[in-house]
C-alpha cells in the first residue's frame, strides 16, 4: 500500500530525497570539488552498468547530492555576508536597490550593491533590511543611497526567545540598518517588477484607507496585503491565543478566492481555455510579488498554477504530487524555507487534511452522516469541523514543540471565524477591483466591509480572552516530537486494533518516561540568569516546583524585557504562574520588564524592599499592583521565604527603617537561597557600604554561586566582601558595550586572582545552573553554532 503511495506520487519521493539532502547538507559540510567528483564518478558509473535497479540507486544518490549542493551555496552566502556585517557593525554609507517593502512599519527590502566605509568601499551582493524615516520618498525599484548603522539581527540568546537572525537569514536577509539620510540615485523604470508591485500595493492601500475606518482598514490590509505592522499587539495576541492567527497569513483561502474571480472575468472574453489558464497563472504570481512573495502565498499560487495547468492541458494528477510539487520547486528556490516553521506549517496543514478527513469521516457512525447530510448547514459545520480538526492533528506537534502551546478553543473558533474571514476576503476584494475603478463602489462595499471586521474583532475578542483557549506546555526535545509523530502514524494507520492498541500504549510510555524521568532525580534548583542586555532578570525554579523571578530588566523605546525575554522564556517553559516577583530596587534596568509580567502573567507574591514605597519610581507601579489584587510582601534583614521542605531563601538586605545608607544601590534586597550544603547569593545592586555591612553576617554570606554585584562596577565587589563570600562561581549580568564601563576590569581581576569561574551574559548570554544537595553545575546557553 505505502509502496503503490509512493509510485504514485513520484513529487513525494523526490522531495523526500532532496529534503534528506538538505538536512545532510546543514550538518556535513562538502566542499563543491568533491561534490563535482562525486557527481562524475556517479555518472559515468551509470554509463557503464546497464542495471535498472542499480541506476535507481545512483539516481537517488545524484538527488541526495542535488540537495546537499543547494543547501551548500545558500548556507556559505549566507555565513560569508554574516561575517562581512559583523565586521563592519557601525555607521556606513550603502547603495542598493528596494526590492520588497513593509509600508505599514517603513520598512524595505535592499539588494545590496555597495556598501562605504569611510574611504574605501565593498561590493556585496547581499539583501538588508532598511528602516526608513521617510519611506513615502522611495519606490520599489529604486536604486537608493542610505547613511546609517549596520549591524546583524539579534540572535535567541535565551531559551524561549526568538530567534530574529534566523528568522531572517531563512529569507536571505542578512543585517539591518536604521537609515539617518536616504537619497534615492536613480528611479525605477516603469516596466521594472519592483516598480510594479509597489505601485498597485500603494494604490490598493489608499482604496482601502478611503474605504474603512481607521481601526478597521488594518484588518483588511493584513487579510489582502499580509500587511500586519498596522495591527496592534493586542489584537495580534487575541488572533493567536484564539488559534486562527493562520487567517491572517495569505495563502490557499486568499488565492482560492483571487482565482475564482479571475477565472470568472477572464470567462467573458473568448478567448482559448489554455490562454485563459497562462493569464490567471500570470495575475496569481504578479499577486505573490505584490505582497512579498510570503511563503504561504508562494506554496499556494504554486497549487493553483499546477491544478490549471493539469485541468487545461488535461493531465492527470494527485493532489499530493501537486502539493510536493509545489514543495519541491519553493525548496529549490531557497533550501533554507525547509527550515522555516511558517513553511513547514503551511505543508503540513495542506498534507493534514487532505490525508486526515477521510480517516476521521470514516470513524463517525453512519447513522449520524446521515442526519447530518439532511440539513445542508449542519453538513457544512460537520465538514468544517472535520477540516479543522484534520489540520489540528497534522500541526500540533509543530505548534507545541515551537510555541510550547495546545490550543483548545480552535476547534470552536475556526467554525465561526474561517467562513466569515472567507466572507470578508470576498467582499473586501470585490471593494478594492471596483474601488480602483470607481470610488462609489469603494463606498458602499467599505461599509459592508466594515461592519464585517468588526463582527470579526469582536467574537476574535471573545474567543481569545477565554482562560481555557489554550494549554501551556513546557518546551520539549526532538525524541519527545518525533514520538508525537509516530503516536499519531499507529493512531491512523495499523489496520489490526489489538496492534493499534500495542502501539499507542508503547508510545504513551515512552512519552510518559521523557515527562517523569525528572522526578526520581536528587531535588534541584534550577536558577537562569537571563541576558536582558544591562539589567538583571533572575528565574529560579524550586525542587516543588514552585518559583522565583528576582527583577526583570530594562525597558526602553521599542523594548521590554518582560514581553521580549521573560514572557517567552517562561512560556517555553510552560509556567503562567509566578510564586515570587522580586524587585530588588526602583532602578529602570531592574524594573523595566515587570508591569508587562503582572499584566500577562498570575503573581501570588510581589516582594519589595521596606523602603520601597518611600521612592517615587514605585508609586505609580505599586497602585498598578493594587488594582490587580497581588499580594505585597516588604522583607527586611532576617525574614525568610520557605518555598519546599528542600530550600529555605533567607533575606539579608536591608535593614528595616534603615533608609539613609548613601543610594538606592545600596537598599537593594539581597538574597541567599540554600539547598542543604549548596548556597546561591543575588545581592542586587548593592556597593560598598552595603556590602561592609553584609560581610558582618561572616559565614551566613558564604556561597558556592554569586551574583556579582551592580553589574561589576569598581563601586562593588569589595575585597572583604569576596572573601566573605569566597564563590566558586560568579555571574555577571551585563549588557554588551556597556556605556557604564561594566564590568570594570579591576573587579575582574579580583575573581582571577581568588581563582573563581566568571560568568558574563553580554558573552555566554543566559547562565544556566543546577542547584542539587552538595554539588551544582554551570553551562552557557551559548551554543557557538553557525549560521545554517
Amino acid at each position: 500500500m505505502i509502496a503503490n503511495f509512493f509510485e504514485r506520487n513520484p513529487a513525494l519521493r523526490t522531495f523526500i530525497i532532496i529534503s534528506v539532502g538538505y538536512i545532510i547538507g546543514r550538518f556535513v559540510h562538502l566542499d563543491e570539488l568533491i561534490i563535482l567528483i562525486m557527481i562524475t564518478v556517479l555518472l559515468v558509473t551509470s554509463l557503464l552498468i546497464k542495471n535498472n535497479k542499480f541506476n535507481h540507486l545512483i539516481l537517488i544518490t545524484l538527488l541526495l547530492i542535488v540537495g546537499i549542493y543547494r543547501i551548500y551555496i545558500e548556507r556559505e552566502k549566507i555565513i560569508f555576508d554574516n561575517l562581512i556585517i559583523g565586521k563592519i557593525n557601525k555607521e556606513v554609507e550603502l547603495t542598493g536597490k528596494v526590492e520588497t517593502f513593509n509600508y505599514d512599519d517603513d520598512r524595505v527590502v535592499l539588494r545590496l550593491k555597495r556598501i562605504a566605509i569611510k574611504d574605501y568601499g565593498i561590493k556585496l551582493n547581499c539583501k538588508i533590511l532598511a528602516h526608513l524615516k521617510d519611506i513615502k520618498s522611495v519606490e520599489g525599484g529604486d536604486i537608493v543611497n542610505i547613511r546609517g548603522d549596520l549591524f546583524r539581527p539579534s540572535e535567541s540568546r535565551n531559551p524561549g526567545e526568538f530567534d530574529y537572525r534566523r528568522y531572517l537569514n531563512i529569507h536571505g536577509i542578512t543585517g539591518i540598518v536604521y537609515a539617518d539620510e536616504i537619497s534615492v540615485i536613480k528611479k525605477s523604470k516603469w516596466y521594472d517588477l519592483n516598480r510594479l508591485f509597489y505601485l498597485v500595493n500603494h494604490k490598493i492601500i489608499k482604496v482601502i484607507d478611503s474605504g474603512l475606518s481607521t481601526d478597521n482598514s488594518p484588518v483588511l490590509k493584513a487579510l489582502i496585503l499580509g500587511q500586519r505592522g498596522e495591527l496592534t499587539d493586542e489584537l495580534k495576541n487575541d488572533f493567536v491565543n484564539a488559534g486562527v492567527i493562520h487567517v491572517l497569513a495569505v495563502s490557499g483561502l486568499h488565492v482560492g478566492y483571487i482565482t475564482i474571480i479571475i477565472l470568472i472575468i477572464l470567462g467573458f472574453f473568448r478567448f482559448p481555455d489554455r490562454v485563459k489558464t497562462v493569464s490567471a497563472i500570470f495575475i496569481l504570481c504578479f499577486y505573490a510579488g505584490m505582497v512579498g512573495f510570503k511563503p504561504s502565498v508562494v506554496r499556494a499560487v504554486i497549487m493553483a498554477s499546477l491544478l490549471l495547468i493539469a485541468r487545461s492541458w488535461e493531465f492527470p494528477f494527485s493532489l499530493y504530487n501537486i502539493i510536493f510539487s509545489s514543495a519541491l520547486i519553493q525548496s529549490l528556490i531557497n533550501p533554507l524555507q525547509i527550515f522555516d516553521i511558517g513553511y513547514q506549517l503551511s505543508y503540513i496543514a495542506v498534507i493534514s487534511i487532505l490525508y486526515f478527513y477521510k480517516k476521521l469521516d470514516y470513524c463517525i457512525p453512519r447513522r449520524i452522516k446521515e442526519i447530518v447530510k439532511e440539513h445542508r448547514a449542519i453538513n457544512y459545520i460537520y465538514q468544517l469541523f472535520l477540516v479543522s480538526l484534520s489540520a489540528l492533528i497534522g500541526t500540533l506537534p509543530i505548534v507545541s514543540y515551537n510555541f510550547h502551546r495546545i490550543p483548545i478553543i480552535s476547534m470552536v473558533s475556526n467554525l465561526i471565524v474561517v467562513p466569515l474571514v472567507g466572507l470578508i476576503v470576498m467582499v473586501g476584494l470585490a471593494q478594492v477591483l471596483l474601488g480602483l475603478v470607481y470610488n462609489f463602489f469603494n463606498v458602499i462595499y467599505g461599509e459592508v466591509t466594515d461592519i464585517l471586521i468588526t463582527m470579526l474583532k469582536f467574537i476574535i475578542k471573545k474567543f481569545g480572552g477565554m482562560s481555557f483557549s489554550y494549554i501551556s506546555i513546557p518546551g520539549f526535545g526532538l525524541i519527545t516530537f518525533l514520538l508525537f509523530y509516530i503516536f499519531i502514524i499507529i493512531a491512523f494507520n495499523i489496520e489490526k486494533r489489538t496492534m493499534r492498541k500495542v502501539g499507542i500504549l508503547l508510545v504513551l510510555l515512552l512519552l510518559n518516561i521523557q515527562i517523569w524521568a525528572g522526578i526520581f532525580r536528587s531535588p534541584v534548583i534550577n536558577v537562569t540568569f537571563l541576558d536582558v542586555g544591562q539589567g538583571d532578570a533572575i528565574f529560579i525554579r524550586f525542587p516543588s516546583g514552585k518559583n522565583m523571578l528576582v527583577d526583570s530588566g530594562p525597558k526602553r523605546y521599542n523594548f521590554d524585557s518582560g514581553e521580549r525575554i521573560i514572557a517567552p522564556f517562561l512560556n517555553y517553559n510552560g509556567i503562567k504562574k509566578i510564586n515570587y516577583f522580586v524587585l530588588t530596587h526602583p532602578h529602570s534596568d531592574h524594573i523595566g520588564g515587570a508591569e508587562y509580567i503582572i499584566k500577562n502573567f498570575t503573581v501570588d507574591t510581589l516582594i519589595l524592599s521596606n523602603i520601597s514605597r518611600v521612592w517615587k519610581y514605585y508609586t505609580k507601579f505599586c497602585n498598578l499592583v493594587d488594582s490587580l489584587n497581588i499580594a505585597i510582601k516588604e522583607v527586611n534583614t532576617g525574614d525568610i521565604l520557605i518555598p519546599d521542605r528542600f530550600t529555605i531563601v533567607y533575606v539579608l538586605w536591608p535593614i528595616k527603617n534603615l533608609q539613609n545608607i548613601s543610594s538606592v544601590n545600596n537598599n537593594s534586597v539581597v538574597l541567599r537561597i540554600s539547598n542543604k550544603d549548596m548556597d546561591i547569593l543575588l545581592p542586587g545592586d548593592i556597593e560598598k557600604k552595603a556590602e561592609d555591612s553584609i560581610v558582618l553576617f561572616e559565614e551566613f554570606v558564604r556561597s558556592e554561586i554569586l551574583k556579582v554585584p551592580h553589574h561589576g562596577s569598581k563601586t562593588s565587589s569589595s575585597e572583604e566582601f569576596l572573601l566573605a563570600v569566597y564563590p566558586d562561581v560568579a555571574v555577571i549580568s551585563v549588557g554588551a558595550n556597556s556605556l557604564f564601563g561594566h564590568p570594570h576590569q579591576a573587579v575582574i581581576n579580583k575573581f582571577k586572582n581568588l581563582g573563581v569561574k566568571i560568568f558574563r551574559t553580554d558573552n555566554d548570554w543566559a547562565v544556566l545552573l543546577k542547584l542539587y544537595d552538595s554539588y551544582y553545575s554551570v553551562k552557557s546557553y551559548k551554543k557557538g553554532r553557525e549560521i545554517f
